[in-house]
């Protein structure tokens, strides 16, 4: 398995190459999330798709694919040889622009350049070339450069959606996630109705509740199995799921197999699980 690459982790700019970069080889490891940071995804292999606001973006080679702060997205149908560079910039490091990004979201969220021909592209493989020989102000002035190549070929409108209220309903699921929680529990403690909440996770994420709940425990699961001695009870029982057997479901359904065949598998070939930010 290829080592993910990452650079400048304590800066305002972020750079990683991965091959789990953007996004997952079994559907739903990458959950939807959002962060402050404006995300810009150059896939220089393989495919995937990325779900932004309940869009469905397809990435290949070539592909650009940007986030706005706090727009929650995630990723999935990853192939297998899928690889990309990955440029988180805070908008402080921005200056004037900062609060343009914080009002603002892309008219259209996916560029392409088949060829990898452009100058945006001529700066992403110089930097992916040289990738531990940079320092930190020569990464920002060249992540700024790519951020303004990109936005030559796409405008920016004003943002129209709630971005506190989706905030509240992630944050709330992925402090809640381990407990019991259903709608009627979230409707209560956000003040929200249970149809408002529903028609979020459907329109916006593209799946129920109870998935996206499930795959936040299952996501958990698998760091334990791979990480840790403690029986597959006891891993059922700490990510939430209110019974041995529901996870197992669960888990059969998500990955095709059962906890204990997942953990008798070598560990080269387990599921490398992406953390949300």
């Amino acid at each position: 398995m290829k080592i993910p690459i990452s650079k400048c982790d304590d800066q305002p700019i972020q750079l990683k190459y991965s091959p789990c970069a953007i996004g997952p080889l079994i559907p739903g490891v990458v959950l939807p999330h959002f962060h402050d940071a404006i995300e810009i995804i150059l896939t220089t292999s393989g495919t995937a798709t990325a779900i932004c606001n309940g869009i469905e973006y397809e990435q290949k080679p070539g592909s650009i694919f940007f986030a706005a702060p706090n727009e929650v997205h995630y990723f999935t149908s990853r192939t297998p040889d899928t690889a990309g560079l990955v440029i988180d910039i805070e908008p402080s490091v921005l200056l004037g622009s900062a609060k343009q990004f914080s009002q603002s979201v892309p008219c259209v969220r996916l560029w392409n350049d088949s060829h990898m021909t452009s100058s945006l592209w001529q700066i992403v493989n110089f930097m992916l070339d040289n990738m531990f020989h940079l320092d930190a102000s020569t990464i920002n002035l060249l992540s700024c450069s790519i951020l303004s190549l990109f936005l030559n070929h796409v405008e920016l409108e004003s943002s129209t959606q709630n971005n506190d209220v989706i905030s509240r309903i992630v944050n709330y699921c992925q402090e809640h996630y381990k407990e019991y929680i259903s709608l009627d529990i979230l409707s209560a403690e956000l003040g929200l109705s249970v149809s408002y909440i529903s028609r979020f996770f459907s329109s916006k994420l593209k799946m129920s509740f109870s998935d996206y709940i499930n795959g936040m425990r299952l996501s958990e699961a698998v760091t334990l199995l791979n990480d840790s001695k403690l029986t597959i009870t006891n891993i059922s029982s700490i990510t939430g799921f209110p019974s041995i057997r529901t996870f197992n479901n669960a888990f059969m359904k998500q990955y095709g197999m059962t906890p204990s065949q997942y953990r008798n598998l070598e560990r080269n070939t387990r599921i490398e699980v992406i953390k949300n930010p």
